[in-house]
């Protein structure tokens, strides 16, 4: 951990009691400093101090959020469903939409998280709903994954148009992503948008020059042009 962040942890310590204060924003030093295993340990340390919740009631909120996140993106990262894990999701997740429900709490990171939570779990309608109730004003960059994730599964559902409204939501805060443009491209291409589609590959080439499945998909919509010629979609 950085000095400066030691040195505000210290002066935290010795002007508050309320321990679960001390472990949250331990956890989201941590977080921030990408630090996740210890992270997720401080988060855990403030949720089981939940006692005293009472004025503490946003700040919970947000504890069960950042949980939510850590988790989903390791379960993300493993080849397979690891059960345990997901049950921990669901609790967080769930307890998290109970509390916002009950206190009439606002937090930006509950409606992207519910929208990937319901689609990971099929649910599509409420996927959609939850994600229609996102600020798209705001600025998701931690969260651009989690975007990316539901664009993703509404593909799997073969619910094409959402998922392109989601990857333009996804290209908007994180157009730098080879994986968002070959995601976005991948949509024009079942769109039968074959230039746009195109584009987008050329994009995700353009900032990882070695991405296997933005190459494949290049290939394929340049014999797909080549079949079609000028009847091709130009949109």
């Amino acid at each position: 951990m950085h000095n400066k962040n030691k040195e505000c942890l210290n002066k935290l310590a010795q002007i508050t009691e309320q321990d679960f204060v001390y472990f949250y924003f331990t956890g989201v030093i941590y977080h921030e400093e990408k630090v996740y295993k210890y992270a997720k340990q401080n988060y855990l340390c403030a949720v089981e101090k939940k006692e005293n919740i009472g004025i503490y009631t946003e700040l919970y909120l947000d504890c069960l959020l950042r949980l939510s996140q850590i988790q989903l993106l390791s379960y993300f990262n493993e080849k397979e469903i690891n059960k345990v894990k997901f049950s921990e999701i669901n609790f967080y997740i769930l307890t998290a939409k109970d509390i916002a429900f009950k206190y009439k709490l606002l937090n930006y990171r509950l409606a992207p998280i519910l929208s990937c939570y319901y689609a990971i779990n099929e649910k599509y309608e409420e996927s959609k709903r939850n994600y229609n109730l996102i600020n798209k004003s705001f600025f998701y960059y931690d969260l651009r994954w989690i975007i990316n994730v539901i664009g993703l599964h509404f593909i799997r559902f073969n619910d094409i148009n959402f998922a392109k409204t989601v990857f333009l939501f996804a290209e908007q805060i994180n157009s730098d992503s080879s994986y968002v443009q070959n995601n976005l491209g991948a949509v024009y291409l079942q769109l039968g948008e074959y230039y746009l589609a195109k584009d987008k590959f050329s994009s995700a080439l353009s900032i990882d020059p070695y991405y296997r499945t933005a190459s494949e998909n290049m290939a394929k919509v340049n014999n797909l042009l080549r079949i079609h010629g000028s009847n091709a979609a130009i949109k």
